[in-house]
Order: C-alpha cells, then sequence, then structure tokens
C-alpha cells in the first residue's frame, strides 16, 4: 500500500480502506485497478451485475487459496459462515464440499 503512488484523491484512499476492511489482503489487487478481477469486463454493464462479478472472482479465488476450505474463506473475507454460504448460493459457486 505505500508503494502505490495514489494518483487519485482522498476518495481513492478511502474507497481502499473500505475494500480492505472488508476483504482484508485481496484488497491490494484493487490497487491495480479493477480489471484484476473483471478481466471481461464489459463497457456499459450494470453496476449490479459489475458488483455480482467482482464477489464471484473474489470469492473464488479465496475458494481456493484457502482449499475450498469455507471457513477459513470466510474469516479471510470478513465475512461469516453462513453469509459465505449465502452468496455461494447466489453466486451459484460449487465444487468442492470439503470443510
Amino acid at each position: 500500500m505505500s508503494r502505490y503512488d495514489w494518483p487519485g484523491n482522498v476518495r481513492e484512499l478511502h474507497n481502499f480502506l473500505d475494500r480492505y476492511a472488508a476483504f482484508g489482503e485481496s484488497a491490494a489487487e484493487f490497487l491495480g485497478g479493477a480489471e484484476a478481477f473483471l478481466p471481461s469486463a464489459v463497457e456499459g454493464q450494470t453496476l449490479a451485475d459489475a458488483t455480482r462479478q467482482l464477489e464471484h472472482a473474489l470469492i473464488l479465488k479465496t475458494l481456493e487459496k484457502c482449499r475450498w476450505h469455507r471457513g477459513r474463506t470466510a474469516v479471510a473475507l470478513g465475512l461469516n459462515l453462513r453469509t459465505l454460504q449465502r452468496k455461494m448460493k447466489a453466486l451459484d459457486i460449487r465444487g468442492h464440499d470439503r470443510d
């Protein structure tokens, strides 16, 4: 975080800190821009669709990092386990059933 140039204004830093509080270390990837999480983002996409795509990518990446252990994934994302499970169901993320 200290190596980032912070070319934006105070709002950019504030938004990053909000993401850091919500997503922990994974928020550092936002410093390269949302494109790091949204490689297939299409111009004109709705905010709801972009948010859903971002959540899907972040949860999936964190699940893989935590070897699909949902409890550890929830902690890493700053969520309780039930919230993670609801998001996974809503985003149709399934695959590994071990915890």
